[in-house]
């Protein structure tokens, strides 16, 4: 198919004029940005914006001064940012201090702001950038404890921010002609947007919200909780193996030590996106194939100049010149990833042990404690909680004996921190003790009902996860084959999991889309509440290519959405705080 048409870098330009407004009542103020959300803001705000201040400082550099300032600091909707803001801000008592919550200015961040020593000296606005674009095709709406606060705190305000950041996108692109639910807390975000709709036009003919001409043809709202195995599944393409190694912020990736880009200086910071010509190529691939594609060019790269020699003055010499050029502009991109994927830990024991343990878990049910154990006595607190997370929420939770010494353990290791961090993993629903024998679990019918298991090596979808397949993408995909119909495997298979499936007709669906080359499609938007791994959307991507290619009418078109971009080990930090900073 043709490039994919930017639907969301639009609404910088129209979140632009609201910073800018709000920036001009201040005078003249200094910018400051937290360090955690950097690389955030040079995605959410655009070059105006930032250029509208004064000059930009991050928080770490404000001390204690008696001048006089205005300060504009920015905060996401996280209630521990906010505390750590004010307290800075006491520094320089001087100051008009004014905090830009980003995209809203929530009721747990209200109810923390309140208990601030002398808050009232502190003016906080909102500022709603609800779309921040990651890709022509992917976007987030930065609420990233949306998992924590709606799945383990039963908070669930994020559902409003959500919901209007939805909205919004569907006022400007046409309201799909069908919407489907999975779980709560997605169709309380989905009738949440029905509400704010009917806010803003209770006419229902209105040209608001309007199906016709929609840039969307299906919406799913899909509930983390749904899929709770695929965040603790190692990823196996490149572009994942990237994200779990390296931790890069909103396509932002600080390089490690020793390894840098041609024509950049040591240790900086790279942009992943298909401006880098070789990320473009390998990101989807698996990171197996990711290696041979780059080493394949080094290999052509060394050979092009003596076919040139070879070819003066005949006709192949101007295909070898052109290629030639072509390898020029991508051989520093593929120096660097050939430097960055010797540093991805592949090798080591402790990966291996890590993808034996979830393939034994997930595809024999079986579960060998004492690795977790081993992690434990390595210090490696995060990966053997993943490990435990993901025995439980596949076998319908842990034996109460084993549970019972894992908290005592943890709990001697980590202190009391961690208690509430365990209430909160129980509350969620991600350990659970398991109080009597039983044969095969929930997840096993799951497994053999949805075919999670790929046994084609060869299947395009195999590459991602090592022959397993997420089950947000199964639901889809076989919603768009055979709906989700109270006899549907889907609507059983999830009801005897507890998660309700919805299907909603807005309208009648409007003919397939053509894109540039004239080809007809459908676009169908997938966001998930709660996180999604960024294999997972290549997943979608893949999808669109292959799985629905043998339809003769149209194809697919994939886009996602998510509350936040995530690995396993910063999900399971979101709501184990305690482990960030007592792991390795």
């Amino acid at each position: 198919m043709a490039s994919q048409e930017n639907l969301y870098s639009s609404f910088q330009i129209v979140d632009e004029e609201e910073f800018l407004s709000y920036f001009k009542k201040l005078g003249e103020a200094i910018l400051v940005i937290p360090k955690e959300i950097l690389y955030f803001a040079n995605v959410a705000l655009s070059k105006n914006c930032m250029g509208a201040a004064k000059k930009k400082v991050t928080l770490d550099t404000i001390k204690s001064s008696e001048a006089t300032e205005t300060v504009a600091v920015l905060c996401i909707d996280d209630p521990v940012m906010l505390t750590k803001i004010c307290k800075k801000l006491e520094l320089v008592p001087k100051y008009k201090k004014h905090i830009i919550m980003i995209p809203r200015y929530s009721p747990s961040c209200q109810s923390t702001f309140e208990k601030i020593p002398n808050h009232e000296d502190i003016h906080i606005t909102e500022f709603h950038a609800e779309i921040i674009p990651i890709a022509p095709d992917k976007f987030i709406v930065p609420v990233p404890l949306a998992y924590n606060n709606c799945f383990c705190e039963a908070d669930i305000s994020d559902v409003y921010t959500i919901s209007r950041a939805l909205l919004r996108l569907t006022l400007i692109h046409g309201f799909p002609s069908r919407v489907f639910t999975a779980g709560t807390i997605s169709r309380r975000v989905y009738e949440l947007m029905q509400n704010l709709k009917h806010q803003i036009c209770s006419d229902n003919s209105s040209t608001y919200f309007s199906t016709k001409g929609a840039k969307y043809d299906d919406l799913f709202i899909i509930d983390r909780s749904c899929d709770n195995i695929t965040p603790f599944v190692t990823q196996c393409t490149y572009a994942g193996r990237l994200d779990e190694a390296f931790n890069p912020k909103y396509g932002f990736m600080e390089l490690p030590d020793g390894i840098q880009l041609e024509g950049y200086a040591p240790n900086s910071t790279i942009r992943l996106d298909d401006n880098d010509l070789v990320y473009k190529e390998v990101k989807s691939m698996n990171i197996a194939f990711a290696f041979d594609w780059m080493r394949n060019i080094s290999t052509e790269a060394t050979k092009i100049q003596g076919l040139l020699n070879k070819t003066r003055g005949t006709p192949e010499w101007r295909q070898h010149s052109r290629r030639a050029t072509e390898i020029l502009k991508i051989r520093p991109f593929n120096n660097l990833h050939y430097q960055l994927i010797d540093r991805i830990p592949m090798a080591q024991t402790y990966v291996k042990h890590m993808r034996d343990f979830q393939f034994d878990v997930i595809f024999n049910n079986s579960t060998d404690f004492d690795q977790i154990y081993d992690f434990i006595h390595r210090g490696r607190y995060s990966d053997a909680l993943q490990m435990l997370i993901l025995s439980s929420v596949t076998s319908d939770g842990i034996p109460q004996s084993q549970l019972k010494k894992f908290e005592e353990i943890l709990l001697s290791l980590i202190g009391f921190d961690f208690v509430p961090d365990w209430i909160r993993l129980q509350a969620g629903g991600l350990i659970t003790p398991r109080t009597f024998l039983k044969f095969g679990s929930k997840f096993s019918t799951v497994m053999r009902e949805l075919k999670l298991l790929i046994d084609d090596e060869k299947a395009p979808t195999n590459d991602f996860y090592a022959g397993y397949y997420p089950i947000t993408a199964r639901l889809v995909e076989n919603c768009l084959k055979t709906g989700w119909g109270p006899s549907s495997v889907c609507n059983k298979t999830m009801k005897n999991m507890g998660i309700e499936l919805n299907t909603y007709k807005v309208d009648e669906q409007q003919p397939p889309k053509k894109s540039s080359d004239g080809k007809p499609f459908r676009r169908v938007l997938v966001f998930v509440v709660g996180g999604m791994t960024i294999s997972e959307m290549s997943i979608f991507e893949k999808m669109g290519e292959q799985l629905f290619s043998d339809n003769q009418e149209f194809s697919y078109q994939f886009h996602c959405g998510s509350t936040d971009l995530i690995t396993r080990t910063r999900l399971v930090e979101t709501f184990c705080p305690s482990l960030a900073k007592n792991t390795i």
